[in-house]
């Protein structure tokens, strides 16, 4: 691993000391998030299996009915209740925050079907068709709500990986070479200083 192209000073060396410790705390801290943000992001994987899992099951239900309604009913005629039904489903949004990272959060409320089309003309498979995607909506709100969650949380975590990786693979070893090499340098130097010095005395002690 190369190390810092610095002068070996005994100030750059306190400093580069300090620099390595910042980043061995950094690294930890980052490792910690890490950890947090993998135990999140399965939890939303599972959360998000089960939600999709329930949510097209209740879809394909709706769809038969659907075609149970279109087939009882027409075309045309189920196109024309569908334009005739009000909303049925409030929702609004909020957020929530894990690891300092904003995630979305979906609040849906059903509210009362409430179908304008003309009862007489139509057959109960319309209501059922309507009751059963009315039944979905919630489903499909929440399974919005956690792929987004996922998604920033996964695009979250791939930063912070990285950041881990290079914390641990470049900049630290890079900091120990530097540190290493800093201090081997001021003790020969200290070493050398020493030996002139008591080169210097033992000429001095020798007679004339």
């Amino acid at each position: 691993m190369p190390r810092l192209n610095i002068p070996a000073t005994k100030i750059n060396l306190i400093r580069i000391k300090d620099e390595l410790k910042l980043a061995v705390d950094g690294h930890e801290l980052l490792e910690q998030k890490r950890q947090v943000l993998i135990m999140e992001v399965r939890k939303l994987i599972n959360s998000l299996r089960a939600e999709r899992s329930e949510m097209e099951q209740l879809l394909r239900e709706a769809y038969a009915k659907l075609a149970q309604a279109t087939w009882e009913n027409g075309a045309e005629q189920v196109a024309l209740a569908g334009l005739a039904t009000s909303q049925a489903i409030d929702i609004s949004l909020r957020e929530r925050s894990v690891m300092g990272i904003i995630l979305p959060v979906v609040d849906a409320t059903e509210a009362e079907l409430r179908p304008s089309y003309s009862l007489s003309g139509t057959t109960s498979s319309l209501d059922e068709a309507a009751r059963a995607f009315h039944g979905a909506l919630q489903h499909i709100a929440r399974l919005a709500e956690l792929e987004n969650a996922a998604l920033r949380l996964a695009t979250e975590l791939m930063k912070t990986q990285r950041r881990v990786n290079a914390l641990k693979n470049f900049f630290i070893p890079q900091y120990h070479e530097t540190v290493k090499f800093l201090q081997e340098t001021l003790e020969e130097r200290e070493r050398d200083s020493l030996f002139a010095l008591k080169r210097l005395k033992s000429k001095a002690d020798l007679p004339a």
